[in-house]
């Protein structure tokens, strides 16, 4: 099973509305919209990870200045988040953050027993 962390929504949404063709933005927003919707479904072999408590995201904001220094936005640093929750929540298995953005892609934790 893959996680779709919250935040990946967002972002992805973000990078679309960036698409420079129109006609192309909309059918990949069109796509973009219906994977999504599988997924909360059920549907897909990914999940959304569970949208966070007002409680964690106040941890979060006290801890994102220090993160926005060395370049980490808001939304990598509740991917992170995420990854760490998982991490304690399945001890047995690999948990990793699948990313091209270099900054995440040393998230990867082996199963541990």
């Amino acid at each position: 099973m893959f996680l779709l962390p919250v935040a990946v929504i967002y972002e992805t949404g973000n990078h679309i509305a960036h698409v420079p063709d129109g006609g192309k933005r909309r059918v990949v927003a069109e796509g973009f919209v219906e994977l999504v919707r599988r997924a909360f479904e059920g549907e897909l072999p990914f999940t959304p990870t569970p949208l966070q408590n007002p409680e964690a995201m106040v941890e979060w904001l006290d801890e994102f200045p220090d993160r926005a220094m060395t370049g980490m936005g808001f939304g990598d640093l509740s991917i992170t988040k995420v990854w760490e929750q998982q991490c304690g929540l399945n001890r047995g298995r690999r948990v990793a953050i699948w990313s091209y953005d270099k900054h995440l892609q040393g998230y990867d934790q082996p199963p541990r027993i």
